[in-house]
């Protein structure tokens, strides 16, 4: 799945989102680095998750294991 991106190298940046896009594989794909980073917080629990957890059960979830 391919990510979106954007060169700041220039006043105006210049952002490219591919036509085929899931921000939620872009945003665990660009945390995967901080898998202690909090990533998601149930309000009625107060439970937090990990970006690690979060992509563990995404993946158990979607059948990728």
């Amino acid at each position: 799945m391919p990510l979106n991106s954007a060169d700041h190298s220039v006043s105006r940046p210049h952002i490219v989102c591919p036509q085929a896009y899931n921000a939620a594989h872009d945003l665990l794909v660009r945390n995967a680095h901080h898998p202690d980073k909090a990533a998601f917080i149930v309000a009625m629990t107060n439970q937090c998750l990990t970006y690690s957890e979060l992509a563990d059960d995404l993946r158990l979830k979607a059948g990728c294991w």
